[in-house]
């Protein structure tokens, strides 16, 4: 007689609520998952992994007044042995490493596949760490800011990091929730960098940003 598999508990905590569900149903169909709560508010993480005692925690980087490499480390001083992976739109190369550093292991970019995402908690349930690949570099804003000569200076950090992400082709939409602002204050920064550079084609205005150190690498 064989003896059926041990399921894999996860937990799942994003405050996106569409994000969250799609995540929630993509386990839901893999056999080798139990998925045992998804939770959209960070202040019940905590209970609810005393209460389930998951196997993984897969939670998003940016939760309201709070991140989810913060929940780990007090998630791991109740349960050392839970297994733990961040999903997120950022996908920079130092917030990857401070994940690392923090003893997280795992990091998948939402932009990335479900194949990806599958083949990570397979990893990091084996004993592995899986690091996406595939990183955002952000421009050194103080730098552009500092230079005269480059015709981004008079930006606020703000609004550059606006120009980066709208020049690498995300919608106000996405850069709203990047920046963790509003779509009215991604028009704002729109507004103000026409303001200050004068209109430009789209055209004209990726090739400036690439030529000025703006874009993202």
């Amino acid at each position: 007689m064989e003896v059926a598999e041990k399921k894999i508990k996860v937990l799942i905590a994003d405050d996106h609520e569409i994000f969250l569900l799609g995540l929630g149903y993509l386990l839901k169909q893999n056999q080798k998952f139990d998925l045992v709560g998804k939770i959209l508010e960070p202040n019940e993480i905590l209970t609810m992994i005393e209460f389930k005692k998951p196997d993984l925690l897969i939670i998003d980087f940016l939760m309201p007044g709070t991140n989810g490499m913060d929940i780990i480390v007090k998630a791991k001083s109740k349960i050392p042995n839970l297994k733990t992976i961040i999903i997120s739109n950022i996908s920079d190369e130092k917030v990857i490493q401070l994940c690392k550093d923090s003893g997280i292991d795992g990091f998948v970019a939402k932009y990335e596949s479900k194949d990806i995402l599958l083949n990570a908690i397979e990893t990091v349930i084996k004993g592995g760490t899986y690091f996406t690949k595939k990183t955002e570099s952000m421009p050194d804003f103080e730098k552009i800011r500092n230079s005269k000569l480059n015709p981004f200076h008079r930006l606020s950090p703000k609004e550059l990091e606006f120009i980066s992400y709208f020049t690498n082709g995300l919608t106000y939409t996405e850069i709203a929730e990047k920046m963790e602002i509003s779509d009215r204050t991604v028009n704002t920064h729109r507004v103000n960098v026409t303001r200050k550079l004068g209109k430009l084609t789209l055209g004209e205005l990726i090739n400036l940003a690439k030529t000025w150190g703006v874009a993202i690498n």
